[in-house]
């Protein structure tokens, strides 16, 4: 495992250690290690995120936003379609 980002103490000598593993945003890994017998009270919850990493210009970008430009990219081309073949 690499080196802790970041270290603390949260009493009696115990401590919560973060952390990354990886060079990249693509093959990096997050790790949160506690000192045996530690009690935390968190609000945390795990989340993950989806990118699609070949499109032009969306790399590594959410799915959402990257749906989102796609939707606004073909909105785009179908009114340049209309305004070239079609009178409107």
């Amino acid at each position: 495992m690499g080196s802790p980002t970041a270290v603390y103490e949260i009493g009696s000598g115990m401590q919560l250690n973060f952390g990354t593993v990886g060079c990249t945003a693509e093959q990096s890994l997050e790790y949160l290690t506690l000192t045996p017998g530690a009690t935390v009270r968190t609000d945390m919850r795990p989340t993950f995120g989806i990118a699609f990493k070949s499109m032009i210009g969306g790399g590594m970008e959410p799915v959402d936003m990257t749906l989102q430009r796609m939707a606004t990219l073909v909105r785009e081309i179908l009114d340049s379609f209309d305004k070239k073949f079609f009178v409107v």
